[in-house]
């Protein structure tokens, strides 16, 4: 209940907080102390407003809705009218004000619809502090924040904010309903909410761009993040699959627990999870593109932990019409699951489980210990200058044989000119390669790409085959260190030519010869 505190010099009256004491404010007019006063004394033509616009509250039997001068916006029994009098309190704001809900258990028998305000409770906790309850058998969602927006009127909810509540579903006694949907959004944050019991997804994020939603616990729901969803009756879209795409929203320090899917990502590009945790659900990340939706593309977790899930992170393309790709891990935590990752025929993803990266100089130090890629056709990590700025060596390691297939282009760690450090994965024949350490030789040899080759042709002449140019991406280097008169030949892969010719000789000591290809054929950039 609003409290009142008046100036014991002049006299004037304001309202304030039921949990704030009149000490804790001083007159506007001349700086005296108040004290306690009554709403009768209380001269709504001059309040002072307080921290909230308006404000829900209970009262023995009684629920309250008052706007911040203490106006009465709606009443009713308590238990029974909570929904109505919270919604009423909503519908009396404007875009951008503030409806703090007090203390308490409100018991919910509808959905309740927001707008772009700042729907703010009284702390999270199993008994104390804001709780909404949903009462049996009310197949719904529990709030919704849905603009009315589709392709054809591009309309969002901007900014808005739902904090410091606890919202309870009733699973046992629900066929429907999820905690929180938010659809045409952009801007919104949702933090410090706990979530539990919900029949099925704890939070539902359609159509939304640049929202932040952190600090949460999600507990015992059927389901738990959502992001972009087909939607089968055409509420929130006018039929166009790319009204179906949630982009760039920032998931964080959430945790997600004995849900079937910890988090499901449906439809949308650029979604980022941070020190996220899925532990303990059925399917701690399924990425899937459905048909009828436009794609899942760059979904990235960072800091994620998996543990004790069926399958950590499951990944596959069901028809979308562009398709499920490009999953980026950094630093995430498998344990105690009975598959870390499913990622399906067409992942294309890449995962580094620890680096070191010194990010005030792009040409300085980098490790990466661990680095596992999927179907990455073109390049991959690239640099333009004299060497790829990671310190020695860069190392990647298959979880299986799979993730070692980069396709058809080997020479996914490689610099357009120049030496490089690394220890490669080369697509083409499925083995290590080591570009930096000089190749000795004294007898035939095949080349591979990146190769610093020392030929020692002193017993008897050397041929050196060089690797198909239309898998190579690097720099090849053979030089003759002996002074005898046995050639070191060098013949292509197949009919391809070096310079126009169908082979090289290098006949005197410290001879040496560098190539380079284009996918094609092999050319002399340096010789002697």
């Amino acid at each position: 209940m609003t409290k009142y505190a008046k100036c014991a010099v002049c006299g004037y009256v304001i309202a304030i907080p039921d949990d704030k004491n009149p000490s804790d404010y001083v007159c506007p007019n001349d700086g005296n102390t108040l004290t306690t006063a009554t709403k009768s004394e209380y001269d709504e033509s001059t309040h002072i407003k307080g921290p909230y616009s308006a404000i829900v509250y209970k009262d023995g039997s009684s629920i309250y809705a008052e706007d911040a001068n203490g106006t009465t916006i709606a009443e009713g029994e308590a238990g029974v009218d909570d929904a109505s009098v919270i919604q009423s309190a909503i519908d009396a704001l404007d875009d951008g004000e503030t409806l703090l809900i007090k203390a308490g258990t409100y018991i919910l028998n509808s959905k309740i619809i927001l707008k772009p305000i700042y729907f703010i409770g009284e702390g999270v906790g199993d008994g104390h502090g804001t709780i909404l309850e949903l009462a049996d058998n009310v197949n719904d969602d529990i709030i919704e924040m849905y603009s009315g927006g589709h392709t054809g009127w591009r309309y969002y909810y901007r900014f808005g904010k739902i904090a410091h509540l606890k919202i309870k579903g009733n699973k046992d006694a629900q066929t429907a309903g999820n905690g929180i949907v938010l659809a045409w959004t952009t801007h919104h944050k949702i933090e410090d909410v706990h979530i539990d019991y919900v029949y099925g997804y704890a939070i539902k994020a359609l159509r939304c761009i640049w929202n932040h939603i952190e600090d949460c616990k999600i507990y015992r729901c059927g389901n738990g993040i959502k992001v972009g969803e087909y939607d089968t009756d055409g509420k929130y879209n006018n039929g166009t699959s790319g009204d179906l795409r949630s982009n760039m929203n920032l998931f964080e320090s959430i945790h997600v627990m004995n849900c079937d899917y910890g988090i499901h990502i449906e439809s949308g590009d650029s979604n980022n999870f941070i020190t996220c945790d899925t532990s303990e659900c059925d399917i701690g990340v399924y990425i899937c593109g459905v048909n009828g939706v436009q794609r899942v593309w760059r979904v990235n977790l960072i800091s994620h932990w998996f543990e004790s899930n069926n399958i950590g992170v499951k990944m596959i393309d069901m028809g979308s019409s562009e398709g499920t790709r490009y999953v980026f891990f950094l630093a995430c935590e498998f344990g105690n699951n009975t598959t870390n990752r499913d990622m399906g025929t067409d992942g294309h993803w890449m995962e580094i489980t620890s680096s070191f990266i010194n990010t005030g100089k792009w040409d300085g130090l980098a490790t990466f210990w661990k680095l596992y890629v999927r179907n990455i056709t073109e390049g991959g990590i690239y640099s333009t200058g004299s060497n790829i700025p990671f310190w020695s060596p860069v190392r990647i390691i298959p979880a299986s044989p799979n993730t070692g297939d980069f396709g058809s282009r080997a020479g996914f760690l490689w610099c357009q000119s120049g030496p490089n450090i690394l220890t490669e994965w080369d697509g083409y024949k499925k083995r290590y390669i080591q570009a930096s350490t000089p190749v000795n030789i004294s007898s035939d040899y095949d080349a591979k790409q990146g190769d610093f080759i020392l030929a020692d042709a002193a017993s008897a002449s050397i041929t050196i085959t060089l690797p198909d140019p239309s898998n190579t991406r690097r720099n090849i280097t053979i030089k003759k260190i002996d002074s005898s008169a046995n050639a070191v030949t060098i013949n292509p892969y197949d009919t391809e030519t070096i310079d126009g010719d169908s082979s090289y000789s290098l006949s005197s000591q410290y001879q040496f010869i560098t190539l380079t290809s284009d996918g094609s054929n092999w050319y002399i950039i340096a010789s002697s």
